[in-house]
């Protein structure tokens, strides 16, 4: 179960009031947290499909029901933007009204990934007994748990040369994906901004990277041919290597966003991605160096 420190550190949320809620009030609003993360990944196909088709009528419907959401768990800033597109559903050309249905998505988009991951985090260790509030909730649990769990891939078992120097600057990023287009723009986004970017082009070239370097953090992309960023991150983990892993993500869906956190992700972010949030994700985890830095 959630509790109500866990939703302090989510910016998008009225943490004032979901911190004045009783317990009653507060249990039934982690459950509209949950009923949003599972459900929101419907609306942001039905998002993308309309736009797809420039149906106006479909892509009312979806980001009415997204408004609906987000008034139900307290998001007022993203409810706006709802509001706001839906204001100018009628008139807008359909340029502008994509560009702030892309700005919506992502938002929400993100939001629902930084949930899921508290969702995930809050849940009992194993071996600890979890507390139920009702014998439906229980009884849901039980039916899940005893769902067969997909085989995991075993994990890789080259070993690194080198040992990390801590008493060097921890600004090294490597960033990983199949699309040269991509990387270049994940390497114009990190100039000048403090941080030594590396950028290498598929799964097996990072595995060949790591046995003589160890990085500071790293940049996935899930979706790649051969090895995938699940895949990649599992050889990761497997070696011992304990550094942040940020995921990129097309998606909120709460089957890949599970199965990244259990290989080891330690957060995402949301494509397209731009400058602002790729700093501020970054950031959370290592410092830029103004001082010495390279690009390769």
């Amino acid at each position: 179960m959630f509790n109500k420190d866990q939703f302090m550190e989510i910016q998008e949320l009225d943490t004032v009031l979901i911190c004045q809620m009783e317990d009653a009030q507060f249990n039934k609003y982690s459950d509209e947290i949950h009923n949003f993360t599972e459900k929101f990944p419907e609306q942001e196909t039905s998002v993308k499909d309309a736009l797809k088709s420039k149906d106006q009528k479909t892509l009312r419907n979806a980001v009415t029901t997204i408004h609906g959401m987000m008034n139900k768990i307290h998001a007022a800033n993203l409810a706006k933007k709802c509001s706001t597109f839906l204001e100018k559903a009628e008139e807008a050309a359909h340029d502008e009204l994509q560009a702030l249905a892309i700005e919506i998505i992502k938002a929400v988009a993100t939001l629902s990934i930084d949930l899921q991951m508290l969702e995930y985090k809050s849940k009992p260790s194993d071996g600890e007994a979890e507390v139920f509030d009702s014998p439906t909730e229980a009884a849901v649990v039980e039916k899940a748990s005893a769902a067969p769990v997909a085989a995991t891939p075993p994990k890789t078992t080259f070993t690194t040369k080198v040992v990390k120097d801590d008493s060097k600057g921890k600004n090294n990023v490597v960033a990983v994906d199949d699309t040269s287009f991509f990387l270049a723009t994940i390497k114009s986004f990190l100039a000048d901004s403090g941080y030594n970017i590396t950028c290498i082009n598929g799964g097996k070239q990072t595995l060949n990277y790591l046995k003589n370097n160890i990085p500071d953090l790293f940049i996935l992309d899930i979706e790649m041919p051969e090895m995938d960023g699940f895949e990649l991150a599992e050889h990761i983990r497997g070696a011992g290597i304990t550094v942040p892993i940020i995921f990129l993500t097309g998606n909120s869906k709460t089957d890949a966003v599970q199965r990244a956190i259990k290989v080891g992700a330690n957060d995402f972010i949301i494509k397209p991605v731009n400058k602002a949030q790729l700093l501020e994700r970054i950031g959370r985890y290592i410092e830029p160096d103004f001082d010495n830095y390279y690009f390769d």
